[in-house]
């Protein structure tokens, strides 16, 4: 899990969140959005975001480990194909 926050880090994915939202928003759709975090609404979301998110982590983890055995499997099949078509070269 230090990994993923690591790599999701705001530092890592700054440039393409800017990016992403260049592509995606007008200039007056930015205005929009940046009015909306001026909403006191907004604090009571910023606020739970947090808990939101790390909860969400927990659901993606549990889903991770229910497939777990699965993705071992599929990873040990694709490994013996690469190395018996190695092998035919």
């Amino acid at each position: 899990m230090q990994l993923v926050k690591e790599e999701w880090s705001w530092a890592n994915v700054r440039d393409n969140i800017y990016a992403l939202y260049d592509d995606s928003f007008t200039d007056a759709e930015l205005e929009i959005i940046a009015t909306m975090y001026e909403a006191d609404a907004i604090n009571t979301i910023t606020k739970k975001m947090p808990q939101v998110t790390n909860r969400a982590d927990e659901i993606a983890q549990d889903n991770v480990k229910s497939i777990l055995p699965e993705i071992k499997a599929l990873t040990k099949s694709m490994a013996e194909k690469v190395k018996s078509m190695r092998a035919a070269k």
